[in-house]
């Protein structure tokens, strides 16, 4: 530790010179994904106002390997500058991460709540991944900016506590990707199972959604080193490292924001969605499986004649569930027997023989006049 504390004290914050080569390429490879992904955004069809995050992310990284650069020329004596290079580095990943779970979200809501757990209501997955990333991005920048102004101060004080914060605040990220993996094998493996009947669920459909995977696996690989890093300390053999930080941060994130250049949402959703709703020309699936289907779901959809159910296993006793409740449904949206009509149909009274009026009923019970 003491060896530590002495590189800090000789090459400033960082624990070393800033090399500037890998610095300013990250600089322009960063810059060109800024690019791309801005255009994408403004100038496709771009799915929900709010996912330009992918470019906010990439200005955001930008910004940061700008100031290693500057940090090569001015490491011991700018901490301003380290303090900044510091936060941008730890909170732009949470900006890319916003984007895969508000990808997840909208593909549910695209092909229909049957690709979600019945505990899980689509309308609520972003909302629930947003408050997860703001409560993230609020930990971690608070963190860095109490370790980074910490390690500075003459004689440098601890740097605990800010590192934990952090922590804090990395760890409800992973929790957040968690929760996000969960639910994207649920949808793939219900997916797999019944495919959706919709026109957008093609083969170029399905490696969308598998490269998004992997770049938000990219990003996951990044907040496991984050973690790790900062358990072991802001001032710590990791932390004060270079190459640990170009090989399991910049790179992974860097590869996690091409990916989706050529994999943009905007390019593969559709512009008009909307939250909690299916898109138009969607035909939902509904499996009656077990018990039967879902009362519900079939309230809900039996007035859409673009829509179907599936009966798994196709036998009659399965049919006859489905046939129930649909006609129970049509029973409710029948009028009152009040607001009907009056059944002009009278008793009729037989005699003894069987006969009414002149007409006898013959054996296929029908009647004929005598």
């Amino acid at each position: 530790m003491i060896e530590l504390l002495d590189r800090v004290l000789t090459y400033g914050p960082y624990g070393y010179i800033p090399k500037l080569a890998p610095a300013i390429l990250f600089v322009i490879l960063y810059a060109i994904a800024f690019i791309g992904h801005s255009y994408l955004g403004a100038f496709k069809k771009q799915p929900s106002k709010w996912l330009p995050t992918l470019a906010l992310g990439c200005a955001a990284e930008t910004g940061a390997m700008s100031l290693r650069v500057y940090g090569h020329y001015t490491a011991r004596d700018d901490i301003n500058a380290y303090i900044a290079q510091q936060v941008l580095s730890v909170l732009t990943p949470a900006f890319f991460a916003a984007a895969h779970f508000a990808i997840l979200g909208l593909a549910i809501v695209t092909f229909g709540p049957a690709y979600a757990p019945k505990f899980v209501q689509p309308r609520f997955i972003i909302p629930f991944f947003v408050t997860v990333d703001v409560l993230s991005l609020i930990l971690q920048g608070t963190g860095a900016g109490m370790a980074a102004v910490a390690e500075q101060l003459k004689p440098p004080e601890s740097t605990i506590p800010g590192a934990w914060i952090v922590v804090s605040g990395l760890v409800v990220q992973l929790l957040g990707y968690v929760i996000f993996n969960i639910l994207f094998v649920d949808f793939a493996r219900r997916a797999m199972a019944r495919p959706p009947q919709h026109e957008l669920w093609t083969a170029k459909m399905k490696t969308f959604l598998a490269a998004v995977w992997i770049s938000a696996l990219l990003v996951l690989l990044r907040s496991c080193f984050r973690t790790g890093e900062m358990i072991l300390g802001w001032i710590g053999p990791v932390a004060t490292t270079e190459w640990y930080f170009y090989v399991f941060d910049a790179a992974p994130v860097t590869a996690a924001v091409y990916i989706l250049l050529p994999f943009h949402p905007a390019l593969f959703l559709p512009a008009h969605i909307s939250l909690g709703k299916p898109t138009l020309g969607a035909k939902q699936e509904y499996a009656v499986e077990g018990s039967g289907a879902d009362e519900k779901d079939i309230e809900r959809n039996g007035s859409n004649t673009n829509e179907t159910a599936t009966l798994n296993g196709g036998n009659s006793q399965d049919k006859g569930q489905y046939d129930t409740l649909v006609g129970r449904q049509q029973e409710k949206k029948r009028p009152s027997s009040n607001n009907s009509r009056p059944n002009t149909n009278r008793s009729r009274s037989y005699s003894s023989n069987g006969s009414r009026g002149g007409q006898a009923p013959n054996r296929e019970g029908t009647f004929h006049r005598q």
